[in-house]
């Protein structure tokens, strides 16, 4: 081999090498660690296989959702009729969705590093109204009240579910919690917390009614932006009603919003809760909100939480509405998984004209849309495409990748290698070189 090609290819050894201690490896960049709150299902979901295709499963019909989640086959992606909206918060995680396996639920890992803090939402394709009644209601199932989410000094992860006129997010890089992506659109949304409740101080659940404005900028009449001022009023135990009829909104409800303790079966771990909006329903016809729990599957549900005696803004009792489910953890020290069941937009109106198969896939056209408030410009340092996000294999190379101690050590030994083959062959081809 001659001089040159030698040192040719002792630099291309050389920077393959050094690619294994800095470069940006996809693989690696992903934990494969055994994530909080893991269950039966294994290490975190980009170290299993690959994902394989759902079939779905949703009954839908013009106004109305129902979707069991009953698939039990191999970990799949969600079914094509729901919109993930993938790594989203202020320092976005990794994240992915997956459906299937033990128990036939469906979940998302998230993956923070121990510094990143945001999350992930996902909803049908689709968009619904109130009902002639005046009435919305939203069923889900969740096992929120897990103490893996809750170590001591504050909760790290948490669900949410929330009722909004925005069609994606539009504020997808602000706040502390995944209501917070949706600036400029009307919105109610509900978090369900883990075990910090359980001490008498926290309500298991609370609710924020979320005024239209662009919390980036800042709420009128606050001086400040964010996660904490972008609510008309809160329903909780402590904080400023919506209304003049606040009941409960504080508990476990006779432990039918469970907690559960690290090595608990997660198959006891899981709530439904239904929350139902109504334009003039409560006292004096004024808006109401109520929170009802019961157990996974069943339709015997107990109140949780009410209030009446305030107005919906009309963009959300006469507008097309969209229903997101969402997952956020805050600094978590590795990956956190999310474990969910069971979906109903308006099933009061779900009866034997549904049909077996999702409508068109797509949104819905708004009929109203006239009467939304204008939705606030996505930030634009960073896109939100419609659909599906980034696919997983270009998420986990965008994935942030600290180059290891070992990596650095190994790099410069090898550059050094490197450099003194390459001079000594450079010095042995001017000794053989004949005199000039």
């Amino acid at each position: 081999m001659s001089g040159r090609w030698s040192i040719a290819a002792v630099w291309s050894v050389t920077l393959a090498l050094a690619g294994l201690g800095l470069g940006t490896v996809p693989v690696g960049a992903a934990s494969c660690a055994t994530p909080l709150a893991a269950g039966p299902y294994g290490p975190t979901i980009w170290c299993q296989a690959p994902l394989a295709t759902a079939p779905i499963r949703a009954r839908t019909g013009a106004n109305f959702w129902v979707d069991d989640f009953g698939y039990t086959g191999p970990y799949a992606h969600l079914p094509s009729d729901y919109l993930t909206f993938e790594s989203e918060g202020p320092n976005p995680p990794l994240t992915e969705h997956f459906y299937g396996g033990p128990g036939g639920h469906w979940h998302t890992d998230i993956d923070g590093n121990g510094q990143e803090l945001g999350g992930t939402v996902m909803r049908p394709n689709r968009s619904f109204t109130f009902d002639p009644s005046g009435s919305f209601v939203v069923d889900t199932e969740v096992a929120p009240g897990l103490d893996a989410y809750t170590p001591t000094g504050g909760s790290m992860a948490w669900t949410e579910l929330m009722v909004t006129t925005c069609p994606r997010p539009t504020t997808p890089n602000t706040g502390l919690y995944a209501r917070d992506w949706f600036g400029g659109c009307w919105t109610w949304s509900l978090e369900f917390w883990g075990g910090s409740f359980a001490d008498g101080s926290h309500a298991a659940i609370t609710a924020q009614y979320i005024d239209s404005c662009n919390y980036s900028r800042g709420c009128p009449g606050s001086g400040d932006s964010g996660t904490e001022q972008n609510y008309i009023c809160k329903e909780d135990n402590f904080e400023k009603p919506c209304g003049t009829g606040q009941q409960g909104w504080f508990g476990t409800l006779g432990g039918l919003y469970p907690r559960c303790g690290v090595a608990a079966n997660l198959e006891d771990c899981y709530v439904r809760i239904r929350l139902r909006l109504t334009r003039d329903g409560g006292a004096g016809h004024s808006s109401s909100v109520e929170v009802d729990l019961a157990r996974p599957g069943s339709d015997s549900f107990q109140r949780y939480g009410y209030d009446d005696g305030f107005t919906l803004n009309p963009a959300l009792t006469d507008g097309q509405l969209y229903v997101y489910q969402g997952d956020y953890q805050y600094l978590a020290p590795g990956p956190v998984r999310y474990h969910w069941d069971y979906l109903a937009v308006n099933p009061q109106l779900a009866g034997a004209a549904a049909s077996a198969s999702p409508s068109a896939a797509g949104d819905a056209t708004p009929s109203q849309a006239g009467q939304q408030p204008a939705v606030a410009s996505p930030n634009p340092a960073r896109s939100v495409a419609p659909g599906k996000d980034r696919p997983r294999h270009e998420r986990l190379a965008a994935a942030p990748v600290r180059p290891p101690a070992w990596g650095i050590a190994v790099l410069v030994v090898v550059v050094l290698l490197g450099v003194a083959i390459a001079v000594g062959l450079l010095l042995r081809r001017v000794r053989r070189s004949p005199s000039g």
